[in-house]
């Protein structure tokens, strides 16, 4: 985390109670809000509804209701660190869905703070979202910040889905200061403006690493091994979402289908250590071991895999790899922001210059699943269904026997956005929507309401003044007779009848009912107990 009034870099450390996690002796330990996180990716990210009964992030009993203490403890821990830095006027600039319910910790506590959320993964369809116990909790979080932001479109348009279907809101276009309009969610009062905008990258720290000795002998040192082949490279990630295994299936049809490509290509494929991902990593591994040494026993040294750490496949390495390739392969079956294709078409720009095509390769295409968000903004690179093997194989024999001239015109259209859509204009363009943020400072505009996660900002009309608890304190003292209606789900006790799931599970007794509290109990004890109450507990339960 960084301050920008004395632009100091703040460390974040999880404690030793969070991180506290039994884990295979084989495999890193993780924290508990680390696990979270990750189930969390795969709902967001997989689209699937498989097995809801007993994934950690659909429930709230034992082994979920740890996970979830742990990723709000680290979303706490989070906001105690950012009171103590902010300073008035600053912006508060939140990434990625391990902090989701940040903002609702901050609005409590610095409520006139501009704060901004950017998800750099896709954002489900309500359909899916509203699988997820904490659903309610995890949007009003969100809708907590000043502005939410996504890479595409089409994840603004899913969370716009699931706060009108799930939470009753409104959106449309509103005015801004500067006379335009933007896109905002109506919630108490207040209007949380949604962006979408693409990330890219910074062009002069690529042309530095690009230029740097030890870059040159890595590519050197990769086209010597593979002389007179054509390079194809991936660089995924070990996990299933990455569909590594289908481009395996991709090349063994294509060679079968074009058995005189046999020997001249070669696909280097970089396998990155997935050890949160559990069970997915290790399966994910197994399966991709197992097809590599089955492609190669047909055609021995067709694929080179390798696995590494994150921390091996740094920038230096990876563009390395990259301007060594002649063809980038990207077929993920659901991905959020993937830079490899940008860095892979900046890296091979020159191939557009009369010098760059002076060594002859037939280089700088990109073969991107539809699935993956760079490619509503890569055009010219080769689009495929992962899903569907044929399209792969196709696309590798597209890719080898392409004219000139269309390969040329494809580089040219994929490196008009990597070169105009730069990470400071990117940013740059986000944090100008945020401090563009109307929020008035007078006191009385803006009043919170609920408890705990519930807790959220009421934006509150002229002449409106809000409800005081001493005020009310001191006429629930002077009052003669009193009404007390409390409502039985979701006021005495948390809500079991929140979704089917949780009724399906009611049922079928394989989740324990809730019961009042003692404390609770005591209380309502106390409060029948004095005359001039009438309490009446209200419940649609049968």
């Amino acid at each position: 985390m960084k301050n920008d009034k004395t632009n100091e870099q703040v460390p974040m450390q999880h404690t030793e109670d969070q991180q506290k996690q039994n884990q295979d002796a084989n495999t890193p330990p993780s924290p508990p809000s680390d696990l979270f996180s990750s189930q969390l990716t795969s709902q967001f990210a997989e689209y699937s509804m498989d097995d809801v009964a007993q994934g950690p992030i659909h429930g709230d009993g034992g082994r979920e209701a740890t996970l979830w203490s742990a990723y709000t403890a680290v979303n706490r821990q989070f906001a105690d660190v950012i009171v103590q830095c902010f300073n008035e006027g600053d912006l508060i600039w939140i990434h990625g869905f391990h902090l989701l319910i940040l903002p609702s910790f901050l609005t409590r506590r610095i409520p006139m703070a501009k704060i901004g959320l950017f998800l750099h993964t896709p954002f489900p369809s309500s359909e899916i979202f509203r699988t997820l116990w904490c659903r309610e909790d995890l949007l009003r979080g969100m809708l907590n910040s000043d502005q939410v932001g996504f890479h595409l479109f089409e994840y603004a348009r899913h969370f716009l889905t699931c706060c009108r279907r799930l939470l009753g809101l409104n959106y449309g276009m509103i005015p801004d200061a500067s006379g335009g309009h933007n896109l905002a969610i109506d919630t108490n009062g207040r209007q949380v403006t949604v962006t979408s905008i693409h990330a890219g990258i910074e062009p002069k720290v690529l042309e530095h690493v690009l230029g740097h000795a030890s870059t040159f002998d890595l590519v050197r040192s990769i086209r010597n091994q593979f002389q007179g082949k054509v390079i194809f490279c991936a660089i995924d990630r070990m996990e299933s979402l990455k569909g590594i295994p289908l481009k395996m299936l991709g090349i063994e049809r294509f060679l079968h289908r074009r058995p005189e490509f046999v020997g001249k290509i070669v696909l280097i494929q970089v396998g990155i250590s997935a050890f949160e991902r559990g069970d997915d990593y290790t399966t994910t591994k197994s399966e991709v071991l197992k097809m590599v040494a089955n492609v190669n026993s047909k055609w021995p040294g067709t694929i080179q895999f390798q696995e590494c750490q994150e921390k091996e496949m740094r920038l230096q390495q990876r563009l390395g790899l990259l301007s060594a390739a002649d063809v980038v392969m990207v077929t993920p079956i659901r991905d959020g922001l993937n830079l490899i294709p940008l860095e892979f078409t900046f890296a091979h720009q020159d191939a557009l210059t009369e010098q760059g095509q002076r060594d002859g390769r037939r280089r700088g295409l990109c073969i991107l699943s539809e699935f993956s968000s760079c490619t509503r903004v890569m055009r010219g690179a080769l689009h495929v269904n992962p899903w569907k093997i044929s399209e792969i194989a196709n696309a590798f024999h597209q890719a080898l026997i392409m004219s000139e001239e269309e390969r040329m015109r494809r580089i040219k259209c994929a490196s008009e956005f990597v070169t105009r859509v730069t990470t400071r204009r990117w940013a740059l363009a986000v944090m100008l929507d945020l401090k563009g943020v109307h929020k008035n400072i007078e006191a009385g505009t803006y009043a919170g309401a609920g408890l705990g996660l519930g807790f959220r900002l009421l934006g509150m009309e002229s002449g409106f003044a809000p409800l005081e608890t001493n005020v009310v304190a001191k006429a629930y003292k002077n009052a003669r007779t009193r009404l007390i209606l409390l409502d039985y789900g979701g006021t005495i006790l948390s809500n079991d009848n929140l979704d089917n799931l949780q009724r399906f599970q009611l049922v079928n007794k394989t989740r324990a009912p809730s019961f009042p509290t003692k404390a609770v109990v005591s209380t309502l004890k106390d409060l029948c107990a004095d005359k001039r109450n009438i309490v009446f507990v209200v419940s649609g339960k049968e």
